[in-house]
């Protein structure tokens, strides 16, 4: 197996180009300069190009996780240039809104399936790039337990993501490899304005809401990320960690 201690080791941040994925890439990237970078997409390629311009070295692949060969040909991919893998970042959010009975069975499952159950298909394609000091963080959100209106099919795929994170956390912990997820707090993003519509009002609403007056900043998301991917947060695994501006204490979406 390779160990990422022993090269600099890939970062692979799995959808969100356009936002929250991009944001987490660039710090990364920052963090670990020399290290191979990936940043996927499904549909929107001129997005997570644009993205891979501004970083050094980053590559750009497709991967559609309701495809298990996707995953598995993005980690031939990484194999083929690196030779273990530092940090993978699964950061997809598949939007479909509605009640539970409206959307029906066969859309939420594959919601759960690109939005949760690929956490577990991404980290077995990687497996063997997996090493010790290796960190996989996952994207969640406090809908994973709180119900939203609307946010049936995105809540429960959350829901079964942090799950997997706490399962996952505690079979690779004897490898010496940690599994996180991030929740935050509302952010202005493509997603967010397919869940609300009106993205302008929930910003507004954020900001409001937020004790210290203004919401999170993406890059604040991203150096929560950078931390968990460090040896000094070592004794952090299995942990759904909210960074939220204090929104969450007393806020009630």
């Amino acid at each position: 197996m390779s160990r990422p201690g022993s090269d600099p080791g890939a970062i692979v941040v799995v959808g969100a180009a356009g936002g929250l994925g991009g944001a987490i890439l660039r710090r990364l990237a920052a963090d670990r300069p020399g290290s191979p970078v990936w940043i996927t997409y499904r549909s929107n390629a001129a997005q997570a190009e644009a993205l891979a311009a501004s970083v050094a070295g980053a590559r750009v692949a497709r991967c559609d996780l309701h495809e298990p060969a996707d995953m598995v040909q993005l980690a031939e991919e990484v194999r083929s240039e690196a030779g273990g893998v530092a940090t993978l970042v699964h950061a997809v959010v598949e939007v479909v809104t509605g009640p539970a009975l409206e959307i029906g069975y066969e859309k939420i499952s594959a919601v759960v399936q690109s939005s949760g159950l690929a956490l577990l298909g991404l980290t077995a394609a990687f497996d063997d790039m997996l090493g010790d000091g290796s960190t996989i963080l996952y994207v969640t959100s406090i809908g994973s337990y709180r119900v939203i209106p609307t946010y049936t099919a995105i809540g429960t795929a959350k829901a079964c993501g942090e799950a997997l994170v706490r399962y996952l956390a505690v079979e690779l912990a004897p490898r010496g490899i940690r599994v996180n997820a991030i929740s935050p707090a509302p952010f202005a993003s493509q997603a967010a304005a397919g869940v609300v519509g009106d993205l302008d009002a929930l910003m507004a609403a954020t900001d409001a809401a937020t004790p210290r007056g203004r919401r999170l900043e993406l890059s604040e998301i991203a150096d929560l990320a950078a931390y968990l991917s460090e040896p000094r947060s070592s004794g952090i695994t299995g942990q759904v960690i909210t960074v939220d501006g204090g929104i969450f204490t007393t806020w009630r979406l």
